[in-house]
C-alpha cells in the first residue's frame, strides 16, 4: 500500500469532506503514509459506533418489555453497534500461519483481540461472541406462533383413540368418542364420553324426521375390513385364502357379506353378480373398489340439549374465515375442500375423502396487541399475526382451540395405479391405446422433428405417417446488422 506513489491523486481512498470531515481532516495530513491513514481510518470508525454505544446504552437497561417492537428495534441497533465494532477489530486478528518472512505477533495485543472478540472467561476462547447476538436477535424476533407452539397442548378427552375414524361401530355406537354435526349451515365437532348415546336402540327418541340438527354418517368399507374383522364377527373364524379351502365357501361367504352392504354401496352389484372360479379374483376386484360414503341423519335438538346439560356432550362450532361466506371466488383453499367432501357431486364422483387421525389443539392468545401493518394504520383489519390475536372465534380469555384432520385427494382407486404410481400393466395398456390410436389416424398424423446441430441452432423435418419428408429447413433467424440509413 505505502508503495503506491501518489496514493492521495489516484483515488486509493474516497473519501468526501461533507460525508466524514473527521476522516477528511486524517486524508489531508501530508504526515501520514497510505497505511497510517487507513488505521486511523479504522480507529475513526471504531470511535463512532462507541459513542453511538454510550448514547444509547444508558436507555436500554432500563427496558422490561422485550415484546414492545420500539424496544426490538433500539435493542438490534445498539447490538448491531457491537456487532460492527467488533467486525473492524477482527481485521487486526491475524493467525500466526499467515504471517511471512518470520514475522511475529505481539502477544499482548493477541491476548487483548481475543479477550474483546470471544468470551475472556474461557482459556480455549472456543465462544464466540457473535453467537450469542444471534441467539438474542432469534429471541427479540421470533414469530408469535414460536410462544404458541410452546402453550399449545393436545386434548384427547380422557380417550387415547379420540378422532381416530369417523365410522360408528355396526351397534351404532360412536367408538371414536368424536362426530360432526349440522346445525343448518353451521358445522360442530361434537365430543362425547358416552359411547353409546346414539346407539338407535337404547336411544330412539334421539332420531326425528325433520330437524334442524343433523349428525354425519360415514361408511367406509375396503379390503382390510372385510376379509379381517367383519369376516371373523360374521363367521367366528379367520378368511383363510389357500387351495386346503374350498374356493366356492370363501366366495360365498364374502357375497353373503357384501350382499347386506349392499344398499349403501351399490357399485356391489356387480361384484356380486359376476362369476369368480377363486377367491382371490373376488379379493382383487374388490380391492380396485373405493367404497367411501358420507351423509347426514336428523337427531333431536331437544336430546342434545339434554345430553349437553348432563355433561355427555360438548359442542365445538367448526370455524374458518370463509367457511360461512356467500362469496362464489376468493375463499380460503382449506375451506373449499371442506365444502366438498359433502356435496353431492363429490360423491358422486369421488375426489376428496375425509379421514381419521384428526387432532385438537388448545392454545392461549399470542399476543396481547394488535400490530397494524405499516401503511395499513387506518384498516383496522390488516393485522399481524391476526391468528395469535384474541378475537371474537376465541372465548372470553383470549383461549382457542384448533381442530386437524386429514382428508385425501383424488381418493378414487383407479386400476393400475398404486400411490399415484402406474404399474406395469397399467403402462402397457396406455401403449397399446396409444399405439391403435396411431395406426387407425395415420393417414392423418404427421410428425415434426426439431434437432440443433453444429451449423444451425434450430432445423426442422415434417414427415407422415409413411416416413415420407413433407418439409425441411433451418430455423436460423437471418442477422440483422443496423446501419444509419438501413438494415443489412
Amino acid at each position: 500500500m505505502d508503495s503506491v506513489e501518489n496514493w492521495r491523486e489516484v483515488g486509493l481512498f474516497k473519501v468526501k469532506a461533507y460525508e466524514d470531515e473527521a476522516k477528511q481532516i486524517i486524508f489531508e495530513n501530508t504526515e501520514y503514509s497510505a497505511s497510517q491513514t487507513l488505521l486511523r481510518f479504522i480507529v475513526e470508525d471504531i470511535k463512532k459506533e462507541l459513542d453511538q454505544l454510550k448514547k444509547t446504552g444508558d436507555g436500554l437497561v432500563k427496558i422490561t418489555d422485550y415484546k414492545n417492537q420500539d424496544n426490538k428495534d433500539k435493542i438490534k441497533a445498539y447490538l448491531d453497534s457491537i456487532k460492527k465494532v467488533l467486525s473492524i477489530i477482527q481485521y487486526f486478528s491475524v493467525n500466526e500461519s499467515k504471517i511471512k518472512n518470520g514475522g511475529t505477533l505481539d502477544p499482548i495485543i493477541v491476548e487483548a483481540l481475543k479477550d474483546i472478540i470471544f468470551e475472556p472467561i474461557l482459556e480455549n476462547y472456543e465462544i464466540n461472541w457473535f453467537k450469542w447476538y444471534d441467539a438474542v436477535r432469534n429471541y427479540l424476533t421470533k414469530k408469535p406462533q414460536d410462544d404458541v407452539k410452546e402453550n399449545k397442548l393436545k386434548l384427547n378427552f380422557e380417550s387415547s383413540s379420540l378422532l381416530e375414524g369417523w365410522a360408528d361401530s355396526p351397534e351404532g355406537n360412536t367408538q371414536y368418542k368424536a362426530f360432526l354435526l349440522k346445525n343448518g349451515e353451521k358445522y360442530l365437532l361434537g365430543i362425547t364420553n358416552k359411547p353409546k348415546i346414539f346407539d338407535k336402540q337404547l336411544h330412539p327418541n334421539a332420531f326425528v324426521e325433520n330437524s334442524e340438527w343433523k349428525k354425519m354418517i360415514y361408511k367406509q368399507l375396503d379390503g382390510k375390513t372385510i376379509y379381517g374383522s367383519t369376516y371373523k364377527g360374521e363367521f367366528d373364524k379367520k378368511y383363510l385364502d389357500n387351495e386346503s379351502v374350498n374356493q366356492k365357501d370363501l366366495i360365498q361367504n364374502v357375497k353373503k357379506m357384501l350382499q347386506n352392504k349392499i344398499t349403501i354401496f351399490p357399485e356391489l352389484k356387480e361384484l356380486l353378480n359376476k362369476e369368480y372360479n377363486l377367491a382371490k379374483e373376488l379379493a382383487a376386484d374388490i380391492a380396485n373398489l373405493t367404497m367411501y360414503y358420507t351423509g347426514f341423519e336428523n337427531i333431536s335438538k331437544e336430546y342434545l340439549e339434554q345430553i349437553q346439560k348432563e355433561g355427555n356432550l360438548y359442542l365445538l362450532e367448526i370455524y374458518s374465515k370463509d367457511l360461512y361466506s356467500i362469496k362464489k371466488t376468493g375463499k380460503d383453499l382449506q375451506v373449499i375442500y371442506f365444502n366438498n367432501l359433502f356435496s353431492e357431486n363429490n360423491l358422486n364422483n369421488l375426489v376428496y375423502k375425509l379421514n381419521g387421525k384428526g387432532e385438537i389443539f388448545y392454545r392461549k392468545i399470542g399476543l396481547k396487541e394488535r400490530n397494524i401493518k405499516k401503511g395499513y394504520e387506518n384498516k383496522p383489519w390488516v393485522i399481524k399475526g391476526k391468528r395469535f390475536t384474541d378475537s371474537s372465534t376465541k372465548d372470553s380469555k383470549g383461549k382457542q382451540f384448533f381442530f386437524h384432520f386429514p382428508i385425501t385427494i383424488n381418493a378414487k382407486k383407479i386400476s393400475g395405479v398404486r400411490d399415484g404410481r402406474p404399474n406395469g400393466n397399467a403402462i402397457k395398456k396406455v401403449n397399446e391405446i396409444f399405439l391403435n390410436y396411431l395406426e387407425s389416424e395415420s393417414e392423418n398424423l404427421y410428425y415434426l422433428g426439431i434437432d440443433r446441430g453444429e451449423k444451425h441452432l434450430a432445423y426442422y423435418c415434417l414427415v407422415n405417417s409413411k416416413g415420407e419428408i413433407i418439409s425441411q429447413g433451418s430455423l436460423n433467424l437471418p442477422l440483422s446488422i443496423k446501419t444509419e440509413n438501413h438494415v443489412q
